[in-house]
């Protein structure tokens, strides 16, 4: 059964991270200090932040806030696909 946004949202910490196992890992962006990994739950998306020992999680629902990831995802290959037919 698909968990709604709202659903999600109405979970404590805790079941929200166990939920979390249900969900596909889609993007990751590395930084000196910390790593963030977006991870797609049903019809939304949450991201998680990891900065040394402290991890914050943001639930959302828009695709706006995956502009910054998408941005660095290398699509060349798409162009030699396309050649190639």
């Amino acid at each position: 059964m698909l968990m709604k946004y709202e659903e999600y949202l109405e979970l404590d910490e805790t079941s929200q991270i166990i939920e979390l196992q249900n969900a596909v890992s889609l993007l990751r962006k590395e930084h000196t200090d910390y790593t963030k990994v977006v991870f797609q739950l049903h019809a939304f998306y949450v991201e998680i932040t990891q900065e040394g020992n402290k991890i914050k999680m943001f639930p959302f629902d828009s695709t706006q806030f995956l502009d910054p990831y998408l941005e660095q995802v290398d699509i060349s290959f798409v162009d030699q696909l396309v050649k190639l037919q």
